[in-house]
């Protein structure tokens, strides 16, 4: 029922206007002067006002006024009952902003169609603004929902791939470890692990030099897209950081499990695909850690799983490595120098020497051996075993390998423009160097850039590198040897494999560590142990190196036994390129005189 608020001082016309309303069923309020009308405006809220002008004290322009001040009565219709019907009155009325006038007298199908016009319009107003304020509500809530959402975004996962991060990776591990504690008995809780990956992209840093910070994206969000795959069958993934990514395994009694996803992962990881063009093959270091016996919480054990990573870098791309509580510890000072060993090759600290290498049977330099120094600004010198196990940890070795293979190259290069082309130069390569899949490429760049002929260099590797992946290997020395580069087996005798096993392997030189040259001509065990090497290399054809000589009983009874070449303090400590260049223009070294 419809509200209609009559002010008029006329009992007689607000008694019509009664009758005439009330047999129509609306509900009548009355106020018998301006003042009292505009109370109660204020206190009912009336649908329509109905407002004689002329009244005293506060005429019906007076009320008007103060209602359309007001924000709560401001939309009520409001018609003037009026005996004046002057233009002027009219305009003045609809400027303070009356809907209509009626002019008295008037007749009740004049009063019912004003009221029954203005009632209709308010009530097509007030079901637009409804829908309209409905609109915005609506509006409103979804703006809320996706400000939530973006933020969660932001708070929760990875901007780049999409991934859930390390915070929402805590999250989702303590729901992990809660619907362990629900699901299973003690029993049976304690015979679970959980095991934690941590995932690394290797040779990242040669991606973005060829493809730019795009291409570097892209390789992510492929390495992102191949890790999406697992979340289907319950394993949680997350994006740590640029290049590093992390995944829990569901709980298992088999530790054994871990390693054959971390194998599956790395397979699917390493198929080519084609970015910008060109063939991009992706390969990955993963350290696993195991929930409890390797740490309760996520942090731990993705730092644990975190060593484990570096040291399966150390052993090449693609590999995998299992958290041992053994492996040691990162103290700050190493950290530092790690920091250090980034800026070396800008710095230029770090410099190549030449240890020379003697044919024992002319006595004559033929080559010798690039050894590579770190000359730290305030520590002084820093010894290589060191620095190159920094470098292989924090992923510095290829950048500084790169270094060594172009600096050899360009030095080698000079000197065959300079009648010193006989010269064979020995340079070690790691196994994460060797475990690259383009290196022969990279090599023959390199070579061509330096104008170097390859057969005055010798690529050195140690007998384990060989042995990890021996077909790979045997693919990797066939090419080397296909452009000209000599081959050799570097430190034999510590990796404790026959001589014979190894001939599968096309390799020219065999070299003697010098843990069997020291003390030979004293002891028996090292003396038949060098001196079948050195009958069995000469068997299969292959050249004899002894490292590490540094006594005359020593270089004598290698020369007995037929050893083709040697190096050692004895003949020279390793040189700068400019003094080696100059021993080298003699022809021999000066044998240096024992302590």
């Amino acid at each position: 029922m419809n509200r209609i608020l009559v002010i008029e001082d006329d009992h007689h016309v607000k008694d019509v206007i009664f009758e005439m309303l009330d047999a129509q069923n609306f509900k009548v309020i009355h106020a018998q002067d301006g003042h009292h009308g505009l109370k109660l405006a204020r206190q009912e809220k009336p649908d329509l006002v109905l407002c004689d002008i002329m009244m005293p004290e506060l005429d019906g322009y007076g009320v008007l006024s103060q209602l359309q001040d007001d924000p709560e009565t401001v939309t009520i219709p409001f018609i003037f009952l009026t005996a004046k019907a002057a233009k002027s009155d009219l305009r003045t009325g609809m400027e303070l902003g009356a809907d209509d006038y009626l002019t008295k007298p008037f007749t009740i199908d004049e009063l019912l169609g004003a009221i029954n016009t203005r009632l209709t319009k308010k009530t097509s107003v007030d079901i637009y603004f409804s829908r309209k304020i409905e609109q915005l509500e609506v509006s409103y809530i979804n703006q809320v929902q996706q400000t939530e959402e973006e933020l969660n975004s932001l708070l929760y996962y990875n901007e780049t791939t999409h991934l859930p991060n390390q915070v929402f990776l805590q999250k989702q591990f303590v729901q992990l470890l809660n619907s362990l504690e629900s699901s299973y008995d003690r029993k049976t809780q304690s015979s679970l692990i959980i095991p934690v990956l941590y995932i690394k992209i290797d040779r990242l840093n040669r991606i973005e030099a060829s493809l730019g910070e795009e291409g570097t994206k892209l390789a992510i969000k492929s390495v992102a897209k191949g890790l999406k795959t697992c979340m289907k069958t319950g394993k949680i993934v997350a994006h740590l950081c640029a290049d590093e990514f992390a995944m829990i395994l569901l709980p298992t009694k088999q530790k054994t499990a871990a390693g054959n996803v971390a194998r599956l992962l790395q397979k699917q990881l390493n198929r080519p695909f084609f970015l910008n063009g060109i063939e991009v093959c992706i390969q990955t270091s993963i350290g696993i850690a195991f929930y409890p016996h390797h740490g309760h919480k996520l942090l731990k054990l993705l730092q644990n799983s975190r060593k484990a990573m570096k040291l399966a870098r150390r052993q090449g791309i693609n590999q995998y490595q299992i958290y041992n509580p053994t492996f040691s510890t990162y103290p700050a000072d190493q950290l530092a120098l790690e920091s250090d060993l980034r800026y070396a090759l800008e710095r230029e600290e770090l410099q190549l020497y030449y240890q020379p290498q003697v044919n024992l049977q002319t006595g004559h330099i033929f080559g010798a051996e690039a050894l590579l120094r770190w000359q730290h600004p305030t520590k002084g010198s820093i010894p290589t075993r060191k620095f190159i196990s920094l470098a292989e940890e924090s992923g510095l070795i290829e950048l500084i390998s790169d270094w060594v293979l172009q600096t050899v190259c360009h030095q080698v290069g000079f000197w065959q423009t300079t009648n010193l082309s006989a010269l064979t130069i020995a340079i070690n390569l790691s196994a994460y160097h060797f475990n690259q899949p383009h290196l022969c490429q990279r090599l023959v760049e390199m070579l061509m850039n330096a104008s170097c002929d390859p057969k005055s260099l010798e690529i050195d590797l140690a007998e384990n590198i060989l042995l990890r992946n021996p077909a790979v290997a045997i693919q990797h020395l066939g090419a080397f040897r296909a452009i000209g580069l000599k081959i050799a087996i570097d430190n034999f005798g510590t990796g404790y494999s026959s001589l014979g096993y190894l001939q599968r392997f096309p390799f020219d030189i065999l070299k003697i560590d010098r843990c069997f040259v020291r003390n030979i001509n004293k002891c028996r065990k090292n003396a038949a142990i060098v001196r079948a090497i050195i009958t069995m290399a000469h068997q299969m054809n292959l050249k004899v190196i002894a490292e590490g000589v540094e006594t005359n009983a020593e270089l004598a009874f290698l020369r007995q036994q037929g050893c083709d070449r040697a190096q050692g303090y004895l003949f020279s400590r390793p040189l700068p390129a400019a003094e080696f260049e100059a021993l080298a223009r003699k022809g021999k070294c000066e044998m240096r005189e024992e302590a």
